[in-house]
């Protein structure tokens, strides 16, 4: 699928006044805007994703199989841009050109992003009594270094439905019982691009910059530090459960123990790099 969006927005904004009541009740002329400005922003978005799936389902007699594999592929690329003028000597001309060029204020930015995601499950029925299932993902992002960039997140499931044995067949009373466990790993990568690289600002009339014979001076100042270990956060959850229906199903339950452990934490330092070095904080990942 492709998706392509556009944007764009002209705010022009002439001199103009309001009325309002002064203590003694006076009216006063009050001016707002006392110069005609006029910005336009322009923004353009392009996601491109790919997504393939083959699926293969089959019963034999009193086994069943049902499993997947896919594939899939995103790319975004955002570009932005915006422009500003005041000192218009017309009200009637609201382009950009017809303003003062000594006022005009520009700035522009982009953004990349990529990723690429293998997943597939597998599923075994047995008489619909025992059910077991595997499912993996194999996730790249181009937020971590190249050799940190893909992680595999497997998951295995397994059920056992009591109600379906022999022995369960007399008691009427119960209309289902399922005895269930689940372990599995899922991988996170939300976190800012590039802290694998040692990353510039760029100071444009922020403050940050020089002046020179009156006049601001662009530069690059240090920024992140790199921290070539960053890799995905890992969850690890584990859960053991049982679920059951009683009197015609009007009477429903389930009992669920859930435990949870995440290590390499996507995290930011606040204590170990010294302020004076004027480096951000990269996030770090710490053990659990």
């Amino acid at each position: 699928s492709i998706d392509y969006a556009t944007s764009f927005r002209k705010r022009w904004q002439q001199p103009h006044f309001f009325y309002e009541k002064d203590a003694n009740g006076n009216l006063q002329r009050i001016p707002n805007n006392t110069a005609t400005s006029l910005t336009e922003n322009f923004n353009q978005s392009n996601s491109y994703t790919l997504n393939t799936r083959l699926k293969f389902d089959r019963n034999f007699g009193v086994h069943g199989i049902t499993s997947f594999v896919a594939v899939e592929r995103n790319e975004i690329v955002t570009n932005s841009n915006s422009a500003a003028r005041t000192g218009f000597l017309s009200p009637q001309i609201d382009q950009l050109f017809a303003g003062a060029a000594a006022t005009q204020v520009n700035s522009g930015s982009a953004f990349e992003g990529a990723r690429l995601n293998y997943f597939g499950r597998v599923g075994y029925t047995y008489d619909s009594k025992y059910l077991v299932q595997f499912q993996f993902r194999y996730d790249g992002s181009q937020i971590f270094p190249r050799d940190k960039r893909f992680g595999f997140f497997p998951g295995v499931s397994a059920g056992w439905v009591i109600s379906e044995e022999n022995f369960m067949k007399n008691v009427n009373v119960l209309n289902n019982l399922k005895l269930r466990a689940s372990y599995g790993l899922l991988g996170n990568d939300r976190i800012a691009q590039f802290q694998y690289l040692n990353l510039y600002t760029f100071s444009s009339g922020d403050g940050n910059g020089y002046v020179l014979n009156g006049n601001n001076i662009n530069v690059l100042n240090p920024g992140v530090a790199a921290n070539p270990n960053v890799t995905w956060e890992t969850k690890r959850t584990f859960d053991i459960g049982i679920e059951g229906a009683l009197l015609n199903n009007a009477l429903t339950f389930e009992v669920d123990y859930f435990h949870m452990r995440t290590s390499d934490i996507l995290s930011k330092r606040n204590i170990s790099v010294p302020t004076y070095t004027c480096l951000l904080y990269t996030s770090d990942a710490a053990d659990e």
